[in-house]
This record gives structure tokens, sequence and C-alpha cells, in this order.
């Protein structure tokens, strides 16, 4: 069954859809789809996960993500937005560890990091403070990596070790967008040039990870 086609909505395709590619969310019908197949989520569920998808890579903060679903008066307790989150993941079928749609960011809120299908020739790596893969988007082969073998691990640039790859990632995060391609390890082992593009998370003054977007060449 293919997911129908809906009104023009903000942040969305001609078609109404916001689509990454497993997981296409249709505004206009309120329905969510993977892998083509149509899922079940409450309205409230239905809007916590729009509210995630139509800003992909950024932090929701929790309070945020309330104030848009429930509105300023919605008093609730702390765990009620974990359980609508949990059932959300269950419904998508993913997981926490490494999450493949909605990760958890500790004390702060969730981020939705799957790639919207128009990017797809882009791959993010998401890092955390100690530069260690956390997930890669999409969970597809890229390079002749499998996100699967480097999740857990450091993604080193090339000729550089895991410690040296840390400082430079450190000292690249805060320029973001890179003016020139770069050097990886592929998984092959053999040096690629690839532009990246390299951001910085920060809470409260300190580095809590990393984002990096990869090029892909044709």
């Amino acid at each position: 069954m293919a997911p129908p086609s809906g009104a023009v909505a903000d942040g969305a395709g001609r078609d109404g859809r916001l689509d990454f590619g497993e997981v296409v969310i249709d505004l206009g019908g309120r329905e969510v789809f993977v892998d083509s197949h149509p899922i079940g989520l409450t309205r409230t569920q239905f809007d916590l996960l729009v509210a995630l998808a139509s800003a992909p890579g950024r932090v929701v903060r929790r309070d945020e993500l309330m104030e848009q679903v429930w509105g300023h008066t919605f008093f609730a307790d702390p765990d009620h937005l974990s359980v609508h989150i949990h059932h959300i993941r269950r419904a998508l079928g993913d997981g926490i560890d490494p999450p493949r749609y909605i990760q958890t960011v500790r004390g702060v809120g969730y981020k939705f990091i799957a790639v919207p299908k128009s990017l797809r020739r882009h791959v993010v790596i998401d890092f955390d403070g100690d530069s260690v893969v956390r997930s890669v988007s999409p969970h597809v082969p890229f390079l002749g990596w499998h996100p699967d073998d480097i999740v857990g691990k450091y993604f080193s640039l090339a000729g550089l070790d895991p410690d040296s790859s840390r400082m430079a990632l450190e000292q690249l995060a805060p320029i973001g967008i890179l003016a020139s391609p770069i050097p990886i390890v592929d998984g092959d082992g053999v040096a690629r040039t690839v532009v990246v593009t390299v951001t910085v998370n920060v809470e409260d003054g300190l580095i809590t990870g990393y984002r990096g977007v990869i090029e892909l060449p044709d």
C-alpha cells in the first residue's frame, strides 16, 4: 500500500509529506508509513512525531515538545512524555542503542536523527562528547562501511589515531562548514577525500557531542 498524497504543508514536500525513505509522514492525512505500511499512532503520538520530524537533527527540549503538543496550560507527570515516545519508537520499529529515528538527549529532550530522503546523498554521523560514534543515518552502507561496524567506535580521520581525530573534531566543530574536503578512512582502510560539515552540540557550556555530515561522492 503506497502512502497517499496530502495537501502541501510547511516543512513538507509538495505532496504534503515528510519523507525519510523508510518512514513517511503524511501531514494532510495524519498517517505514518514504515516501509509503505501504515502504523497506528494516537493523535498525541502523531503530533509528537511531527514536532520532532519537522526539525530533523535538532534537539527539541522536553518542555518545548509538551508546549507544542499540549499547550501552555498542560502539566503532566515527568514520565508522561517518555511513555508516548516509547510507544512511537515501538511503532516505528526503532531501538534505543543505537537509535535509528528518535534519539534521547539525556536531561534535555529528543532528536529525530533520520535523514530526509532529499538529502540521501549525505550520511549523518553523531558523536558523543568523547567523539565515540552514537548513530549513523541513514542506516545503510556507505564508503565501504556499514553503520553497525562503526557505532560505538571512533570514526577516524585519515592518518590520525582516535585521540588525534577527537582533537581535530574539537577544533573543526566550531568552524561549521569546512571550506575544503578532508580525508577519512573508508571501510577498506583506504583514505577517501569527502566533503564534511562538522557542528558541535553545547549544553551549559560543555561539549556534549558532534555531528558530521558527509557528502557522498557520485
